[in-house]
Order: structure tokens, then sequence, then C-alpha cells
């Protein structure tokens, strides 16, 4: 039921107590606001949706017994103040039986010997919780909180007013770990240095900020946080550089990209995806980390992914998966790696398949001068790079390295990809099973003219080289070296006709 009791300045005193298991709304429409609910023990017992915008509930032991419902003090109109909502009980004001936040407080005081403001879910924008003590009392009640952000000398509440007021190329400095409310936006005609001095920026709500214009973060440590269920720290959709701080979600995607991002310094850390890079999304990482629980970078743009520094590295994730990839290619899109590394190290638990590279479709992959991909997993399979399509991968210098205890590859190139090696090396390691520095698949192409392809294991077999395609080998320099129990340098198996 729905019930609502005018006080209209009188006073009801309780021989036992109110029972709330509905939605029950208490005010008072007197000049002087002097109404009052007193109990005798506990004045009101809640179940379920209670709201008080005026007047003063107060019970010898609980002003009010909140058993899993929901509270409102006050009334959310931008207007604080101290005097609306009085709830009083000589142990608690109110005795919460729910450990998560389910009062929202828009004004008034609640006393008690004890109280806390950790049940406070919300305030009106601006103001926080906080508590005093008055004799006897600790009160709970709302405080001005900190500016958050400053632009050219003024100080703003909130890290959107910040951006709805700095001019183009002007930088906001931010003053204090915040959590935003909404989602923060930058516009398509801005152009914003946002330096995080050291603090944290971070939201609930599904997405912490969306750049629609030109965002670089710079100057100093920091950090734009999500933690979202499904949420997103960053999502881009103009340009955006990262130079300095860190990017993170705890749960899902760290970068949205849909527009240019170049990842300069700094740090990309996402539970599922670091940065997933959609449509027309460009990427460039010259230096900093891009790290993920399962995709450092899932590409699904076409246009070229440029890695020219910087580290790509795959972490454990919370979530249960059976595959880890430093780069996600998802459509026919080329890479060009000309500095920097992939890496993996991750040992213990049921970890299955990790992946360097995974090219799923058609695009090429050129390296050069990389400082390494390195796969390395105490269980499980691992591949330097996965080529499942028509694309081809070069090799012009750098180093391919795979360890894992099943089956670890160098190259695996399954269908009808293209594969030269110039200069280098490829190595895979396995401890207790089958270790191939390329294996060439039924239709692939193998092309070597330098390098050194190494393949070793303590059990099982090895292979240099692995050729079941119907092309001829084209090897004309480098070196092949296999290792253990079974060792072959080349082996070839010809596909029946």
């Amino acid at each position: 039921k729905n019930v609502r009791i005018n006080l209209n300045g009188r006073t009801i005193t309780l021989k036992s107590n109110i029972v709330n298991e509905g939605n029950l709304e208490i005010t008072d429409e007197s000049e002087d606001n002097n109404g009052r609910i007193n109990g005798e023990v506990t004045a009101i017992y809640n179940r379920k949706n209670l709201t008080i915008t005026k007047g003063t509930i107060e019970g010898k032991i609980y002003g009010i017994s909140n058993y899993y419902g929901n509270i409102v003090i006050g009334t959310k109109d931008e207007n604080v103040n101290d005097t609306d909502v009085t709830i009083i009980g000589n142990t608690y004001g109110i005795e919460n039986y729910s450990t998560t936040k389910i009062i929202k407080m828009y004004d008034g005081i609640v006393k008690g010997r004890y109280t806390s403001e950790s049940y406070v879910s919300e305030t009106e924008q601006g103001y926080i919780p906080y508590t005093y003590t008055d004799g006897k009392y600790q009160v709970l009640a709302l405080k001005v909180e900190a500016p958050v952000a400053r632009v050219s000398g003024e100080d703003y509440s909130t890290l959107q007013e910040a951006i709805n007021a700095c001019a183009s190329g002007e930088t906001i400095e931010i003053l204090r770990d915040a959590e935003e409310r909404q989602t923060v936006e930058i516009a398509n005609d801005k152009n914003i240095i946002l330096d995080l001095k050291g603090y944290t920026v971070k939201s609930a709500s599904e997405k912490t900020l969306i750049n629609n214009g030109t965002l670089k973060i710079a100057n100093s440590s920091g950090t734009i946080y999500n933690n979202a269920s499904n949420g997103v720290a960053l999502e881009n959709n103009g340009t955006f550089k990262l130079e300095k701080g860190t990017i993170q979600s705890y749960y899902n995607t760290a970068i949205i990209n849909r527009g240019n991002a170049e990842i300069k310094g700094g740090t990309v850390i996402g539970n599922v995806y670091g940065i997933h890079n959609e449509q027309n999304g460009n990427i460039t990482v010259s230096s900093g980390t891009v790290e993920a629980g399962q995709y450092s970078i899932y590409n699904d743009s076409i246009n070229t992914i440029n890695i020219t520094g910087g580290t790509i590295r795959i972490n454990y994730c919370y979530n249960s998966k059976t595959s880890w990839y430093g780069i996600y290619n998802n459509v026919s899109a080329n890479i060009n790696i000309t500095g920097g590394k992939i890496v993996s190290s991750i040992s213990g638990g049921n970890y299955e398949y990790y992946y360097g590279i995974y090219n799923k479709e058609n695009g090429n992959i050129v390296l050069s001068e990389i400082d390494g991909i390195y796969v390395n997993t105490s269980s499980g399979y691992s591949y330097g790079i996965y080529n499942n399509g028509e694309g081809k991968v070069t090799l012009e210098n750098g180093k391919i390295e795979a360890k894992g205890e099943y089956l670890s590859y160098g190259i695996r190139n399954v269908a009808k990809g293209d594969i030269e090696v110039k200069k280098g090396d490829i190595k895979a390691i396995s401890s207790n099973g089958y270790a191939y520095g390329i294996e060439n698949g039924s239709l692939g192409k193998l092309k070597i003219s330098g390098g050194n392809i190494t393949a070793e294991t303590t059990k099982g077999a090895s292979y240099g080289i692995r050729n079941i395609s119907i092309s001829m080998l084209n090897i004309t320099g480098g070196n092949i070296t296999a290792k253990g129990t079974q060792s072959y340098r080349s082996w070839t198996v010809r596909p029946e006709e």
C-alpha cells in the first residue's frame, strides 16, 4: 500500500512502533515543522520503501530499524538543509541490517551513539555525507564537497562542469579523487588536455568518459577508472592521446575506440578488453603498456594497426576463459609492428590457449625490428602468431618465442596464408608435448631466406618446420634447429590428392 502521513506540527507517541511493508511517506506541512513521531523502543520498522521529507523521528533505542528496505531522507531539489528532517536513537539513529548502501540523503541529520556514512548511496550533487560529534551523539549530515577540477584558476565541483567551461587547448587539473555519478562527455568541438595529478576519476556508470572531440591525458599519473560489470573506462569517438596515467576497467573494457587513438605512454588495463577497436578506428601504440585478461587489443576495424613501441601484455582474467590474446585481428586489417613487444607469462591454473597475435581473416602482418613476441605459460598451448586466413606474415627482424606445456608454435599457418622469414629468431619450447618452430598449413606458402628457427621439447617431438602444404618449401638461407627425444629440422607431409 501507499500511505502518506502529514504530521502537521503534531506529535505521535507510540507504545509500540510503525511497521512499513509498503510505500510510506512521512512529512510535516506545518509552518514550524515541529511534528514528530516518538517510539518507546523503535519508532519505525522499515521493510520496503520509506521516505521522510520533513519531521522528527525518535526512538529510545532506534529511530528506524531498517530490514533490507530503502530510505529517502529529505527532498532532492538542489537545496540542502539540516533542519527539515531529524532522526534520533540513543543507540542508532538508523539501525541497518543490510550491508549495501540503501539511504538517499538530500537533507536533515541522523543522530545516535553510533552512525555511519557508508550506507548513504546518493546525495545532492556537490555534497557528501560526513559525521561529527555532538555531546553523546555522533551526527550524520551533509557538507559541501571539495572541488574536483580546476581550469585557468577556476574551481569546479564536477569534471563535467570543468569540461563544459574549458576553452580550446586549455588544461583541466584534477584536484582530488572523485566518483562521477553520470558519464562524463567531451563535445566534438572541444580540445582538452587532462592532467590527472595523481588522482582517480571513477564511475560505476556504464561508461566513465566519452570523448567526441580532442583529448590528451598528459603531465601526471592518475587513473580514469570504471567498475561497472559491463563497463567502459573511455569511449573514444574523436582524437585521443595517452601520454601519462592509466585507463582501467575492473570488469570489462578499458578503451572502446572508434576514432583515432594513440598510446604514447601510460597504461591501459582491461579485465576482458584493453582496447576494442571498432568501426573505422585507428590505433597506434608507440610507448606505454596495453594489457588485459583476454584481449589486449581486439580489432574490428579495417584500418592498419601500428605498433612502433611499448608493451602489449596478456594477463590473468577474473572471468573464466579458455583463450587469451595479445592482438586479436577479427577482420582483414593489416598489422605493422616496427618496435615494442607482446608478452605473456602466466603460471598455474587451467589455462589453455595463448596467442601473441591471432590473425583471423586475410590481413597482412609485418614485423621489423620488434623487441619480441613472448608467449609463456606453464600449462596449455602457446602460439606466437596464429595465421588463420589468407594473409601474409613477414618477419623482417625480431624475435618470436612460444613456450607452453603441451603444444607450442612459433608461427602456425593454418590455411592459404604466406609466411616469409628474412631475419630474426623464431623459437618454440614445449615441456610436455610438441614444439613447432613453424607449421605450414595445407595451402600455405613458406619462404625462408634468413634467421634462426628453433624447436625444443623435453618430451614428445620437436619440428623446426612442419610442412603439410601442397606447395614446395622455398628455403635459401637461415638456420633450422630441433632438439628433443624426437627432433626434426624439417618435416614434410604431403596431403592426399
